[in-house]
């Protein structure tokens, strides 16, 4: 069939979409450990990669998949260098090409009305969308699939022979055997179809053209024994003839095969079928249904050999390599992996548009014999197939618009390890890595970051030599994918295990735990403070609460993205006991105009044990300091105030000034001039009268309920006549104001009448959303409104995206369960991971799950009774500790909660009663509650008992304390 001019400009139309769609956040997702080993072979020598071998920390290992991806991938890094947005085009750009070549399959095939639905698959396809942003050959293999079988299907059907189809052919197939092993398999599916048609219809097939097709055959057979030869290619083969010995058939499920292939296809990497089944198997009997009925149909016509052909080769290309790959997935890895069955792919999608396109192009004449319901069943035929289609491409719709959202699985986020690791590396730092993290991926995320990365299997087991290896650094950062803690019988186990671990982080993962773990090598108990400490004065109000006794600022992290300071900070253990995790330490960095330039509130990061820290000893801690942009060269006031418990209540505030030294050192930021006056900035945002807005910094996304921070930079051109009030508002893109905020001159600013004429100034404000603000785009603006009502003017700053919270999981494996529901929220159970003891800090967990979209701002309580039914302690927060409301939360979420309560010493020891339950944040009022089905009383949800022991005799006297109230 001739392809017309028109076809030709739909067909670059689509192309021209697909490239806008495969190119959009190319780079969104973070490299993952599949793709850590296409660097590491990428950037590997020539001979491991023919060979396909593959160093993971000094273990030589073979890879699976043949050279020819890696070779292509090393030599276009080589022509456009080793970015990462380099070297996924490749996949981005296979994935694009497999619209214009499944749209030449199914033309040759079926036609063009099929030709142009296949596209439309195609282009919109979640699985070529998800592939072809990752660096691997996924989308080649089933680009290759495609050309081999369009060369293939249009020799048979020639009416004339044609040598130069067959080397064509013969050239696609040895690239493809060289790019995935799932190929191997199409291509004999391939040549079986060739030989059945040869043995059935006898084509013309000349004799040049059989010693060409048995020449290469030959030489595939003769490579495969010459390959067989090798050592470790034999060992593989070994493995691979010992696991099919232990093969079951019973591990060989075809209803989840199935399943899993279309899902996949349809649904792409990040979603399901929401109806868990149901959908996919009305595809599957959609595809049933184009091999029987309409290609019967179309044999009545009499075009009985071609659409024979059409059946024979879609089921040997789709079922025969779909089964042949199932069974070597799993002998190999246990379990069929979709990426495997890519390749056939391309042939689904020509079938589904074949059902499509014949359902609706169906012709009642050819059921003559159904005489009066011909026109009725051809209207039917054709709705089904119209909502065949609709629900199909909807499906596949659904699927690539999650390729796009970030789920808490979505990916492996070594992009964003790597840039934390950045942001707090320190002199002195190594990274240890374990087995199962993508050491090039890793390495190429650190960028040029002066760190040593130390493999895990390198680490040697003897003592000496651990002890060796801890002199050479200062602190330990151990990356861990796929738990808490190294492997106790591992060198990095034995180094780690007496080192105190400072740090502990997770991130988002789709495959294994990640894990970020710091430990320092240098004792954090010092014996005595250094030379350039300075020291803070004694705290008057006695040792009741951990003290400040010196503090020394460094430079901070060069390679941090934002500008910062280092705080070391040396503290003294009070007298009696104390929960470390309960300090809080807020860090302010204030001029002689009493105007904010840094305000950061942390956890005070003490120690995790008490019993870690004597008396006699000091302790230092670190923190890193966040300051702004374009800090000045003057004189500075550090603020430090110590704050407990979650009202944060004030322990210690001290102050000190920095001397320019230090100012010099470690405060002011290289964006001023050298001779520390600050410069004038050329961009200017937006001109007024009298005034400049020369930068203005905010976040670009934010959460409901959060403070969007803005910090302006002003610049006067002349002394202006009179003050003004800056108002900031965020409006929705089509107008409707959300929140304002007003800011008169000279509260947290200096006065305008202090403002120097052109030197930058800034001034600071705040906007909080409001927890019920929808998702989405909204319009950041300025307004100065002047004293006396003179004039007004403003501006628009920028666009805010305000995001949706992202999903979070429900708690699984809860160690106590309950059964019970508070409002919209029910509750799961609950843990404690410590005795239940007097005069201590118990940390209950509760777990709850959303089951309907909250319709109030709800307070999270436990409370806990004495034998009596006096409450002796309780805490109340919104969830996540007072950093979300219930608004936010969707149906399904999970809401983790942790309360944080104290039995007071002279509690009376017996049965101690658990209740939990929610009240409104405004009016108090307590949430409906049920539990066994029945209504809770006093709304209170009963969570079980504990036991106290008896306090010794010289207790007699107990008066009931409450912790915290409404």
């Amino acid at each position: 069939m001739k392809t017309s001019r028109r076809d030709l400009w739909q067909m670059v139309a689509l192309t021209f979409a697909g490239t806008v769609l495969r190119i959009a956040d190319l780079t969104g997702r973070s490299m993952w450990v599949d793709e850590g080993i296409t660097l590491t072979r990428v950037f590997g020598s020539w001979p491991d990669m023919f060979r396909n071998i593959v160093i993971l920390q000094g273990i030589h290992t073979v890879d699976l998949h043949p050279w020819f991806y890696f070779a292509l991938t090393k030599l276009w890094g080589m022509a456009g260098g080793d970015y990462e947005f380099v070297l996924k085009l490749i996949p981005a750009f296979a994935s694009l090409l497999l619209i214009p070549a499944t749209y030449a399959l199914a033309h040759q095939m079926f036609g063009r009305r099929a030709a142009y639905i296949a596209a439309l698959l195609a282009l919109t396809s979640p699985a070529y969308q998800w592939y072809g942003h990752e660096l691997r050959m996924y989308p080649l293999v089933a680009l290759l699939a495609v050309l081999s079988g369009y060369l293939v299907f249009r020799r048979v059907n020639a009416k004339r022979t044609s040598s130069a189809l067959w080397v064509f052919w013969i050239a696609v197939s040895s690239v493809s055997v060289l790019t995935h092993y799932s190929l191997v398999v199409v291509a004999g599916a391939q040549m079986l179809f060739v030989l059945v048609i040869v043995l059935r219809s006898h084509p013309r097939v000349t004799r040049r053209e059989m010693i060409m097709l048995a020449g290469f055959l030959a030489t595939v057979i003769g490579a495969g024994i010459m390959i067989g030869v090798a050592s470790d290619v034999r060992l593989r083969i070994s493995q691979f003839l010992s696991g099919l010995s232990t093969f079951q058939l019973d591990w060989l499920h075809p209803a989840a095969i199935i399943y899993n292939v279309v899902n996949t296809m349809l649904f792409g990497m990040n979603a399901s079928d929401p109806t868990n089944g149901p959908f996919i198997w009305f595809v599957v009997a959609v595809i049933a249904a184009g091999l029987a009925l309409p290609l019967n149909a179309a044999d009545q016509t009499g075009k009985r050999k071609s659409t024979s052909r059409q059946r024979l080769f879609i089921v040997m290309l789709s079922v025969l390599p779909i089964g042949l790959v199932s069974v070597l997935t799993l002998t190999i890895e246990h379990q069929p992996s979709f990426r495997y069955s890519i390749a056939v792919v391309p042939m689904l999608q020509v079938m589904l548009a074949q059902v499509f396109s014949t359902a609706l192009s169906f012709r009642p004449h050819l059921l003559d014999t159904l005489h009066t319901w011909r026109p009725r069943l051809s209207t039917i035929l054709k709705g089904l197939g119209i909502i065949a289609a609709g629900t199909v491409f909807a499906a596949q719709f659904f699927g690539l618009a999650f390729t796009f959202i970030r789920t808490p699985s979505w990916q492996d986020d070594w992009r964003g390890m790597a840039q934390y690791i950045r942001n707090n590396w320190q002199d002195g730092d190594v990274v240890i890595i374990n087995l199962l993290t993508p050491y090039d991926a890793l390495k190429y995320y650190l960028g040029d970051l002066p760190v040593q990365i130390v493999p895990e299997a390198t680490i040697p087991l003897d003592d000496a030599a651990r002890k060796q290896f801890l002199s050479d650094y200062r602190r330990v950062w151990y990356v861990n994918a796929g738990g808490d803690m190294p492997y106790a019988d591992t060198g990095a186990g034995r180094l780690l295990a007496p080192i105190n671990r400072r740090l502990l982080i997770h991130f988002p993962s789709q495959t294994n735990i990640l894990a970020l773990m710091l430990f320092d090598l240098t004792s954090p108990f010092p014996v005595a403070l250094p030379p350039a400490a300075r020291v803070i004065q004694a705290n008057p109000s006695g040792a009741a609460d951990p003290q400040m006794v010196a503090y020394e600022l460094m430079p901070g992290n060069p390679y941090n993205e934002h500008p910062n300071a280092r705080l070391s900070l040396y503290w003294r253990r009070p007298t009696g006991s104390f929960s470390p995790s309960a300090y809080s330490l807020a860090v302010r960095f204030v001029d002689t105009q009493h105007q904010d330039w840094a305000d950061w509130f942390m956890p005070a990061n003490l120690v995790d044990d008490p019993k870690e820290w004597s008396a006699d000893q000091l302790l230092r801690v670190d923190y890193i300091i966040p300051l702004p942009l374009g800090l000045p060269r003057q004189k500075y006031q550090l603020e430090l105030t110590l704050t407990k418990g979650d009202k944060a209540e004030v322990v210690r505030s001290v102050s000190d000034s920095l001397d320019l030294s230090q100012v010099d050192c470690c405060v002011r930021i290289i964006r001023w001039t050298a001779a520390g006056s600050p410069a004038s900035v050329q961009t200017t945002v937006w001109h007024a009268a009298g005034a400049d807005v020369s930068a203005v910094e905010f976040p670009t996304t934010i959460y409901p309920g959060k403070v969007l921070p803005v910090i302006l930079t002003w610049q006067l051109t002349r002394r202006p006549s009179s003050d003004w009030q800056t108002v900031l508002h965020l409006d929705g893109l089509l107008g409707g104001m959300v929140v304002e905020a007003a800011s008169p001159t000279g509260t947290r600013e200096p006065p305008l009448s202090s403002w120097p004429v052109g030197q930058p100034m800034r001034s600071i404000h705040a906007l909080q959303l409001p927890y019920t603000i929808q998702p989405g785009f909204y319009r950041l603006s300025l307004t100065r409104e002047f004293t006396g009502g003179q004039h007004t003017d403003g501006f628009l700053l920028g666009i805010v995206q305000v995001q949706d919270y992202p999903p979070s999981p429900v708690a699984q494996n809860i160690p106590v369960a309950v059964h019970g529901s508070a409002g919209d929220l029910t509750l799961l159970g609950y843990s404690l991971n410590q005795p239940f003891v007097r005069n201590a800090t118990l940390q209950f967990e509760l777990y709850w799950k959303v089951q309907m979209q909250p319709k109030g701002d709800g307070v999270l309580f436990l409370h806990v009774m004495d034998p009596h039914g006096v409450m002796v302690a309780q805490d109340d927060n919104p969830p996540e500790q007072g950093a979300r409301s219930t608004l936010t939360y969707r149906p399904g979420d999970g809401i983790n909660q942790i309360y944080r309560l104290v039995i007071p010493a002279g509690a009376p020891g017996g049965t101690y009663t658990l209740y939990a339950g929610v009240y409104d944040r405004l009016t108090k009022e307590r949430w409906p509650a049920q539990q066994n089905g029945k209504p809770a009383k006093d709304e209170l949800l009963y969570l079980g008992t504990l036991n106290l022991p008896d306090l010794p005799r010289k207790y007699h006297n107990y008066i009931p304390m409450v912790m915290r109230g409404h």
